[in-house]
């Protein structure tokens, strides 16, 4: 996928998630409950970005590559794997 494709897929996904119960997995520890959690995505210098932010922690990932399973996402990214889940 290009930078913009993995931005607009991921937008997607995450707006249907914000609705759905999603929260952000990192290493098996939920770091997002998207329902209040605030994100963003950008694509600067041909790199999908993505900040997520809460009153807790605040995270940029540059996401490289996007599988869909079912109703979660695994993302490939420079700093660590991160799952995306909705249920």
């Amino acid at each position: 996928m290009t930078p913009d494709q993995l931005a607009r897929s991921l937008q997607l996904f995450l707006a249907e998630a914000r609705t759905t119960n999603g929260a952000v997995v990192e290493d098996g520890q939920v770091l997002f409950d998207l329902s209040t959690a605030q994100y963003s995505i950008s694509c600067e210098r041909e790199r999908c970005l993505l900040h997520l932010w809460s009153d807790e922690r605040n995270v940029v990932r540059q996401v490289v590559d996007a599988a869909e399973d079912l109703q979660a996402w695994l993302l490939d990214s420079y700093r660590q794997a991160l799952w995306a889940a909705s249920s």
